[in-house]
């Protein structure tokens, strides 16, 4: 860093004990220039800290937001947080989990409940460890630590979970955890149940062919922190469902029928949920987040390939600071539609955005649709059909027949975005929309 005291300026306070390498002073009247000048010196000593701070815990800058840091979201305190939870995790001693998987055969024990072990506190090592699935076992949970035999699952940096199916499996659920009830009553089983760092991943070992399924990946778990769906080659239809407490969670699923990142989960901070779905038929749809409620800084994304529509956020309530895209590409009549949120409820400086080819549908893409109850929220796309959708500031459960959304310049409480289009010439590096 620089030294105020040293070939910065000569105008500066060397005398304050509390600031040992220079002290900033102010110029004396409105005119003087004889105050400490805040030179690039001064603004790259600063923001190269940031950065060192942001790659020290992320390993890169690749997931830097771009946008100014606030009380609500910053990338510099988010950095903060994961190096101290990565020093916590360092300096934990291995006895104090009670089981430890390093291999593939401790993880067959794990999820086998093989008797002669203590599972109640898991460390998974570092490394990719695989569990086979050799039969055809129909809506079973693969791993069942429903009744509480496990409290806490945790992951070394490099740890992944593998599951191989070897045989035409479907409707399984990969990890069945404690919790009890559903959406607006799950019963959290505790803080002392938790998972931390657990990357699961999908893979097909059928030989001769067919390709097998799951339904969910994690099912009724509690208390998740970086935990991580990671894409395999299974057709998966939920990443994470009925989970209570989530936060820097991750799913990227996609299936021939309704694909969602998350659904029926609740309490969700910076999560990211992608659902994509390939389905013929019009009812299916890709979700990044499917009736889950109370969502801060997450990110839902949408995607279809065939006739089904593509949601970022469906049927969510209570939403602030929340991204949601939905990206269809069909052209099907009244299937294939895009959207950032439907039918949501209580959102908060929210962004939405959609696209979609249908011509035969309208409103085949919206930010905004049939939502209730925004402030502050913005939709992408450029024409009133792409931003809101029959969205009211009131609540209730039939559909609106006017949109009270749209126009903030006109003394709405929500707005829709023109496209800013800049000429390929003459571009400079700082030009953008700016703060909206």
């Amino acid at each position: 860093m620089i030294r105020i005291d040293k070939d910065y300026t000569e105008f500066r306070d060397d005398n304050d004990p509390n600031y040992p390498g220079g002290k900033a002073v102010d110029a004396p009247t409105p005119d003087s220039i004889e105050g400490t000048p805040f030179m690039a010196r001064w603004m790259n000593d600063v923001n190269g800290f940031r950065q060192a701070v942001f790659q020290r815990a992320f390993g890169s800058l690749d997931g830097v937001s771009g946008k100014p840091d606030h009380v609500n979201d910053s990338d510099t305190l988010d950095a903060i947080t994961q190096m101290v939870a990565d020093l916590i995790q360092e300096a934990r001693p291995t006895d104090e989990y009670t089981f430890v998987i390093g291999s593939n055969a401790a993880l067959a024990a794990w999820a086998n409940n093989t008797p002669g072990n203590d599972y109640s506190r898991v460390l998974v090592k570092a490394g990719t460890w695989e569990f086979s699935i050799m039969g055809v076992m129909l809506g079973v949970p693969l791993i069942d630590i429903s009744n509480g035999r496990t409290k806490s699952v945790v992951g070394e940096a490099g740890s992944v979970i593998v599951l191989s199916l070897h045989s035409q499996t479907f409707n399984n659920v990969g990890i069945r955890g404690p919790v009890t009830g559903e959406l607006g009553s799950l019963a959290n089983p505790g803080a002392d149940f938790f998972f931390r760092n657990v990357s699961i991943r999908v893979v097909n070992r059928v030989l001769g062919g067919g390709l097998p399924g799951i339904n969910t990946v994690f099912d009724r778990c509690a208390n998740l922190t970086n935990c991580t769906v990671v894409e395999g080659d299974v057709p998966i239809r939920n990443g994470f469902d009925s989970c209570i407490n989530l936060t820097n969670c991750a799913s990227t699923v996609s299936s021939d029928g309704d694909s969602n990142g998350f659904v029926n989960c609740a309490n969700l901070a910076n999560c990211v949920g992608t659902g994509i779905t390939s389905s013929t038929s019009a009812g299916s749809s890709g979700t990044g987040f499917d009736n889950c409620t109370n969502l801060t800084n997450c990110v839902g994304n949408g995607g279809s390939s065939s006739i089904g529509a593509a949601t970022g956020f469906f049927e969510c309530a209570n939403l602030t600071n929340c991204t949601g895209t939905g990206n269809s590409s069909s052209n099907f009549g009244n299937g294939g539609l895009g959207t950032g949120f439907s039918r949501c409820s209580n959102l908060t400086f929210c962004v939405g955005g959609a696209s979609s080819p249908n011509t035969l549908a309208t409103f085949s893409f919206a930010g905004f649709r049939q939502c209730r109850t925004g402030f502050g929220n913005k939709a992408l796309n450029m024409t009133p059909e792409g931003g809101a959708d029959r969205c009211l500031m009131a609540q209730g459960s039939s559909l609106p027949t006017t949109n009270d959304w749209a126009n903030t310049a006109a003394g709405g409480w929500n707005l829709v975005m023109p496209i800013l289009v800049i000429p390929t010439t003459d571009l400079q590096p700082d030009i953008g929309m700016g703060e909206i």
